[in-house]
């Protein structure tokens, strides 16, 4: 019984641990394919093989405790999962999201929301419990992108139509250079009521962006020149929120750039009552380590293996 259950107990390790096929399986123990099947089988029948699916709302509240209590966050939502797919962890995220702002949200409340693929998934995640008055206001320009349903015209739209609710548009560019025409085109009808809306948001919504030092493909790069982007490099940056950017200790890089944006001012943003910050994934831990630090956001929807690999990172500075 004993080499019985050895043999259950390789079989499984070969196969779920190591990832062989079973013909690989086989061939290495010199038996046949349909036997690895059974044994693979009975491994899972007597129990010492268990799977367990973990659902994309399934969460870690160890993690969730240790990072709200190690940077005074308001809240936190680690998703569960070390080893899940980029994709579905994107999903993953994104219904987290929706649950927490879900639960927030109050009639009149007033959302401020940013851009980009993350608030992508957060609207493809988007399942609201009730029809609400409420009002989402894009909160910085647009991109040069070829994709417009990462936009925040596109996102604020879905967002509030998924409740019933209004939307106000910034129709400009996120970035405008000449600092006269950004003044004149800040306080024009529709810009200036978008504007004076999202200082009163309740709540922001964004997701945090990163700058690698290995990456000359930013989004937005088109707005940027080589220069420019040499500088914030030189400067320490590794992230942006709402295309602001920040060094690891988020302290706000000093850059022409930030006076060429038009949207709600960094100031502004930071110190909403919620400020709701929504990022995973290896490119992402650096941007949001920053942010904790910066207290640019005082709640972080994240994945397992990012959490741990920030908290790790903030008490060794390696990962």
């Amino acid at each position: 019984m004993e080499n019985k259950t050895n043999l259950l107990v390789k079989v499984s390790n070969m196969y779920y641990d190591e990832n062989l096929t079973q013909s690989e399986i086989a061939k290495a123990l010199y038996i046949s394919r349909s036997k690895v099947s059974r044994l693979i089988q009975e491994a899972r029948e007597c129990g010492i093989v268990e799977i367990i699916i973990h659902g994309p709302n399934e969460r870690n509240t160890y993690l969730e405790e240790q990072l709200k209590d190690r940077f005074g966050l308001k809240d936190v939502r680690v998703l569960l999962g070390c080893n899940i797919q980029f994709d579905q962890m994107l999903s993953g995220l994104g219904t987290l999201a929706n649950e927490y702002v879900d639960s927030l949200l109050k009639p009149n409340t007033i959302v401020g929301i940013s851009r980009g693929k993350t608030m992508k998934s957060v609207i493809n995640a988007i399942s609201p419990s009730r029809k609400i008055p409420i009002t989402v206001v894009q909160l910085v320009g647009s991109t040069r992108s070829n994709d417009p349903s990462i936009e925040g015209t596109e996102i604020a739209r879905q967002f509030a139509n998924a409740y019933g609710g209004t939307y106000y548009y910034l129709f400009t560019p996120l970035f405008l250079e000449d600092e006269n025409a950004r003044e004149v085109l800040m306080k024009t009808g529709a810009v200036a009521e978008t504007l004076a809306l999202s200082e009163r948001a309740d709540m922001i919504l964004t997701g945090l962006g990163f700058l690698s030092q290995d990456d000359l493909s930013l989004l937005w790069n088109g707005f940027l020149e080589q220069e420019e982007i040499f500088n914030l490099r030189s400067k320490g940056a590794i992230g942006h929120i709402c295309g602001y950017y920040y060094d690891l200790n988020g302290q706000i890089i000093d850059t022409k750039i930030h006076k060429s944006i038009i949207g709600l001012d960094i100031n502004k943003i930071i110190h909403k009552e919620y400020v709701i910050g929504v990022a995973g994934g290896p490119s992402k831990i650096k941007s949001i380590l920053g942010a904790l630090r910066g207290q640019l956001i005082n709640v972080l929807i994240t994945d397992e293996k990012t959490a741990l690999n920030i908290i790790t990172m903030d008490a060794y500075g390696s990962i």
